[in-house]
């Protein structure tokens, strides 16, 4: 499960991001077909693995670029550098933030993470 501040700060940058490449239209549209797929908004975070199929289904070879844009953000938003891998979607980058989290909460470096 996700923490509060994690889960904010990737619902923000699912909305802002769609919001700045598709449009406020597009996105909402994308929005009301997904929950037509059973995920609400709001249950995205908690559903990644299902965002990340629909993206692919719906907008085809832009379904990963979009989830890499989402990942960038959420990293800044994060504090942290992303490191792009190929192949990976946004699911694995949240897993990988959440892990990098963990460790810098459980060693000296934790004054280094901050959510903006």
């Amino acid at each position: 499960m996700l923490s509060l501040s994690i889960t904010d700060a990737l619902s923000r940058s699912i909305e802002e991001t769609l919001r700045d490449l598709v449009g406020e239209r597009v996105k909402e549209a994308l929005f009301n077909c997904l929950e037509e797929q059973g995920v609400r908004r709001d249950e995205i975070p908690e559903s990644l693995t299902k965002f990340e199929v629909f993206l692919e289904q719906r907008l085809g070879k832009a379904g990963p670029v979009i989830q890499k844009q989402i990942a960038k953000r959420l990293y800044r938003k994060l504090g942290l550098e992303l490191v792009e891998v190929p192949r990976l979607g946004l699911s694995d980058y949240v897993d990988i933030a959440l892990r990098r989290i963990n460790y810098a909460s459980t060693t000296k470096h934790s004054s280094l993470l901050y959510v903006r």
